[in-house]
């Protein structure tokens, strides 16, 4: 979908023909895990750590985005047992996850940047990087 939308090369649109299944994109996802083991088990905790600090985190902002839709008046697409009291409380609960996750390295690693941030900073750079040079070749993103 991303690929059709513009977002990635083209190329990881296309489907198998028999299995109707994203061949580029698995074969990508695959290659890159199989490069993942060759970095170790020294590299598993800092990923693991960038994850949980960035799905706390989109948590938190879809937390946020359903709040501010149903408030616009769409909350007959967003119906929540317990209503916006539960919203609330599963976005504050991923905030404090989130504040945990983000700080958790400096008491492990004091005194220098932990390696998940500076991995966290290289990644987003990256993104800055593609998303910049996406925007000027595909001005409707």
């Amino acid at each position: 979908a991303m690929a059709r939308l513009g977002y990635i090369p083209h190329v990881f649109a296309r489907l198998h023909t028999r299995f109707e299944s994203p061949a580029a994109a698995l074969v990508a996802i695959g290659l890159l895990n199989v490069g993942g083991i060759f970095l170790g088990k020294g590299a598993i905790e800092p990923i693991t750590d960038m994850c949980a600090m960035m799905l706390t985190l989109t948590y938190v902002l879809c937390s946020v985005t359903v709040l501010r839709i149903r408030r616009q008046g769409a909350a007959e697409h967003f119906r929540v047992p317990g209503g916006a009291i539960l919203i609330w409380l599963g976005g504050i609960g991923a905030a404090l996850m989130a504040a945990v996750a983000l700080i958790s390295p400096f008491w492990e690693q004091p005194g220098v940047v932990p390696l998940e941030w500076r991995l966290l900073g290289a990644w987003g750079l990256i993104g800055a990087l593609v998303w910049f040079s996406w925007v000027r070749r595909a001005p409707r993103l």
